[in-house]
């Protein structure tokens, strides 16, 4: 108890010298109110934090959730959730001083539930979120025109969302009117419907305005499921020991997902003891064992862009491991390249991450024959020259298949030119 009171003063102590990113004008100003009873004096902002908490948590499941609080501050909604439901949450932001003020909250009231993070939120943050959380739930609140300073440019944003929707069945989103002078677009209730379903959420609704408009997303799984025309579907059950393999392609391809090089990966869910992924079905491609009498120019192309693709995986770090004709999709009216079946990439100075003795040695049986005939001859030795050697052997193979159609055709045309003169 002395503790606890203690660390209630100390609590007020450090508030009162923190100098907070967009605040007020002096120090212990606050934008949230301490979801704590400290009997805290300094200005708060937000004066109407309880009634959003209410308006959330009036529309929305929370049972065992884990939740994305997206430019936490001090942690309102963070602590609130994790003592209210039961849920585990993390929240991220990037004023340093309010991370460490939360982290003070949680150490003073015992909330065991929920992980700090400080950073801005980007692709690293992101990559790290994705690698060792399953989120259900993401808070965005107020934080967008703060996004939109640094990215100027909302798809930046969207991307960001969208790498977040492995298993997110609900967003939560109030719009920035303190900077509606900057990107008053942000505020129309058509562009924030645009906003949300260009994040990947098909339903979307207000829920009602405070000082400012409380929104929810929602992903209709039964439409994913359904767009065969739309989605290329792969499914595993929850308890296969190549599941691993399959997460690891969702990252890769999270990662890549504007780079306009692989297929676009959308989201995975749970269901009758399965994973379903969802992926971009790439209409009017084929695979590259599917093309036959490809030309001479039309192969060079082919060359041309796949070293393109490993250009730019060697720019970030990757070795794909198994290109192989059915692992390389075509346009065969443009020629335009994607490179599919990611369970094996890695980073260069990584192996795959295995949790069971079970998925190391089946990941060490699939390392033996991965790539086929393609592969190189020094197998143990995954660089960047691996994938280069594969890519090159196909070509070459291309090459001499194309030559030899095109002498076969050549032959046939003298034979019947030579007939033709001795008739």
């Amino acid at each position: 108890m002395n503790y606890m009171k203690n660390g209630k003063q100390e609590l007020r102590d450090m508030i009162q010298n923190m100098d907070f990113d967009g605040v007020g004008s002096g120090k212990g100003d606050i934008y949230h109110e301490i979801p704590f009873d400290i009997n805290y004096q300094g200005d708060i902002k937000r004066q109407d934090n309880f009634e959003r908490f209410d308006i959330i948590l009036n529309n929305g499941v929370f049972q065992n959730k884990n939740i994305l609080d997206i430019g936490c501050n001090i942690g309102f909604f963070s602590f609130k959730f994790a003592r209210q439901s039961g849920c585990h949450v993390v929240g991220v932001d990037s004023d340093f001083d309010a991370i460490v003020t939360a982290e003070y909250i949680k150490k003073c009231f015992h909330v065991e539930n929920i992980d700090l993070i400080h950073g801005f939120f980007n692709r690293k943050i992101v990559n790290n979120l994705i690698k060792k959380y399953d989120f259900d739930i993401i808070i965005l609140n107020s934080v967008i025109h703060w996004l939109m300073d640094y990215y100027h440019d909302l798809d930046k944003i969207v991307n960001l969302v969208r790498c977040l929707n492995n298993t997110v069945q609900v967003l939560f989103y109030e719009p920035s009117s303190s900077h509606s002078g900057f990107y008053p677009e942000l505020l129309s209730h058509k562009n924030i419907k645009n906003f949300l379903h260009s994040c990947g959420f098909s339903k979307v609704e207000l829920l009602g305005k405070l000082d400012r408009e409380i929104w929810k997303a929602q992903v209709d799984y039964n439409k994913i499921k359904h767009s065969d025309n739309v989605f290329w579907i792969k499914k595993i059950k929850l308890s296969d020991a190549r599941l691993f393999l399959y997460m690891n392609e969702c990252y890769f391809s999270q990662l890549l997902r504007d780079k306009n090089i692989t297929s676009f990966f959308y989201r995975y869910i749970n269901r009758d003891g399965f994973r379903w992924f969802f992926y971009e079905r790439l209409n009017g491609f084929k695979s590259l064992n599917q093309l036959h009498n490809l030309n001479i120019d039309q192969i060079q192309i082919l060359e041309r862009n796949l070293f393109d693709i490993l250009k730019e995986f060697k720019k970030l770090g990757l070795v794909h491991r198994d290109i192989i004709p059915r692992n390389i999709m075509v346009n065969p009216e443009t020629m335009e390249v994607r490179i599919i079946d990611l369970e094996f990439m890695v980073y260069i100075s990584e192996e795959i991450p295995t949790g069971s003795n079970q998925e190391k040695e089946y990941l060490n049986s699939c390392l033996k024959t991965l790539g086929g005939r393609y592969c190189k001859p020094d197998r143990d030795i995954f660089d960047f020259d691996y994938d280069k050697y594969m890519v090159t052997k196909i070509i070459r193979n291309l090459r001499i298949n194309s030559w030899y159609y095109r002498v076969r055709y050549w032959y046939v045309e003298f034979v019947d030119r030579f007939k033709k003169l001795v008739n």
